[in-house]
């Protein structure tokens, strides 16, 4: 599907729901288009390793914690091994011994 294709599926949804929201500029359509490709592009980038989550968070100017809810709206799984949880689990309890 073209972006000019979706760009006129998001208008015409616009128009037929006008009576009930104010004006939406094409601008602001636009905008909302290329921000959505973009976090899609970066959800890729950090799903196939490419991008640590720290940086995925730093592009999207999110807090690490945030990263979670875009990960888990593109039904994206973290990359943690089950290994280094456990390591962390076991870090997380010699620390909470002092």
């Amino acid at each position: 599907m073209s972006v000019r294709s979706i760009y006129q599926r998001i208008l015409i949804g616009y128009w037929i729901c006008a009576p009930m929201r104010k004006h939406i500029d094409k601008i602001s359509v636009l905008k909302q288009i290329l921000w959505e490709g973009v976090e899609s592009y970066l959800v890729n980038q950090y799903s196939s390793g490419k991008i640590s989550k720290d940086k995925l968070a730093e592009l999207l100017g999110l807090d690490i914690y945030d990263v979670n809810s875009v990960l888990e709206k593109y039904n994206v799984k973290s990359s943690i091994s089950y290994e280094r949880f456990k390591r962390g689990i076991g870090t997380a309890d010699e620390a909470a011994k002092y």
